[in-house]
């Protein structure tokens, strides 16, 4: 495992990183005036890619569809007077719940 930097994209632009699979996305910051992203990864899984979008305090967005917005960070800029929040853009996940509908209830 190693922690692996990524450059974002500026605020309000979506954009597609590439990563290994199952990378933990730990933390977001400004580092040397840009916009970064830092995720545990496992170098040797294969590589997909993920979909980010950076978005101010208050700025309206509405996903496209079928996709969650999950919050990955959020990072100051020029002293705080910018704050920034980093949403990853995965695809819903259709979930089917198990029940078994030819046991009795028994409560």
């Amino acid at each position: 495992m190693q922690v692996w930097k990524f450059r974002l994209a500026p605020p309000g632009m979506t954009q597609r990183i590439e990563m290994p699979a199952g990378a933990e996305i730990l933390h977001c910051a400004i580092q040397h005036h840009a916009p970064q992203l830092w995720a545990l990864v496992d170098q040797a899984r294969e590589k997909e890619e993920r979909l980010f979008i950076t978005l101010g305090t208050g700025h309206e967005f509405e996903p496209p569809p079928n996709t969650n917005a999950l919050h990955r960070g959020t990072y100051f800029q020029d002293d705080g007077h910018f704050v920034w929040h980093v949403f990853e853009l995965a695809p819903r996940v259709k979930v089917t719940p198990l029940i078994n509908t030819s046991m009795p209830n028994r409560f």
